[in-house]
């Protein structure tokens, strides 16, 4: 079983397409992952009393927003056998600043820690259903029709006692949980095909480095040493990646960059981590021996 615990941030007032087009991906996420989220934890109660009830009054009722704010709060199960807080003080990280990324600002670092805590002493994995929000565990990256969006906030943890130390992934969608790396790296990188994304070895820790800006460009970095870098298509959603390749590439592949298909796209893009397009004068030099990750 994992026990999902809900960011406040789900329920925070913005756009009605906006908020059910990313319930949408929660909602399947806990589907998909047979996810609980348990309604006997003492944030639930203020949660839904507070930012539930005011943003409920903005939705049209009957809408698509509204809706999905309702399933929302259905999961919410009591789940029995969750242990009191401990009396004695534990140890969390990542909740409040002033760290960058910290999540939660006035009685929300304390209400989700002690949710947290008092999950991760079920011995059940435990997630945070979350929201990106740029400023608070988001920076967006841009130049010219390239943008990186880094996720710097990805993990919380939290050390109770016996437990020890515990790993809360902060989780968006359903591939999140499917491939761990996509909690930091961005979840359109492909993780299959003759071009795949390799990440970083230790990629969970933040002094490992997984993007820089190449060519004046912000790019992801791989552990083979190719640069990935997003195009803006229709409205900012990238259907491909320009791949800068490893100079140890270059003689196996003929070119110095080459068009790879993203994951999430329409079928008719092709298949993820395959060549998306190729300029005709390039196709002459073309060997399609493709990668494999270590």
């Amino acid at each position: 079983m994992t026990l999902g615990l809900i960011d406040p941030q789900l329920l925070e007032l913005r756009p009605e397409q906006v908020i059910a087009d990313e319930l949408a991906q929660i909602l399947l996420l806990c589907r998909q992952h047979s996810i609980v989220v348990p309604s006997s934890l003492p944030y639930w109660n203020e949660l839904w009393s507070t930012m539930g009830a005011r943003l409920e009054q903005t939705l049209g009722r009957g809408g698509q927003a509204y809706r999905a704010v309702q399933e929302l709060r259905k999961p919410g199960t009591p789940v029995t056998g969750i242990p009191p807080a401990p009396e004695q003080r534990v140890r969390v990280w990542g909740f409040a600043g002033p760290a960058r990324g910290a999540l939660f600002d006035g009685a929300w670092p304390n209400l989700l820690a002690e949710a947290a805590v008092r999950a991760a002493l079920t011995r059940q994995r435990v997630v945070l259903l979350c929201r990106h929000v740029q400023g608070r565990n988001l920076d967006v990256h841009q130049h010219a029709n390239i943008t990186l969006d880094e996720i710097v906030r990805w993990s919380l943890y939290v050390q109770p006692p016996v437990v020890g130390p515990v790993t809360i992934d902060c989780c968006t969608r359903p591939r999140n949980l499917a491939v761990p790396w996509t909690i930091r790296m961005d979840w359109r990188l492909p993780d299959t095909g003759r071009y795949p994304y390799c990440p970083m070895q230790n990629w969970r820790r933040g002094a490992t480095r997984v993007f820089k800006t190449a060519r004046s460009r912000p790019a992801w970095l791989d552990v083979q040493g190719n640069e990935w870098a997003r195009p803006n298509i229709s409205a900012g959603s990238g259907y491909h990646w320009h791949v800068y390749v490893n100079t140890n590439h270059h003689s196996r592949l003929g070119l110095e960059q080459i068009n790879v298909v993203a994951f999430g796209g329409a079928a008719s893009e092709g298949v993820p981590g395959s060549i998306h397009h190729m300029d005709p004068a390039k196709k002459a030099h073309f060997t399609d021996r493709g990668w494999t990750c270590p």
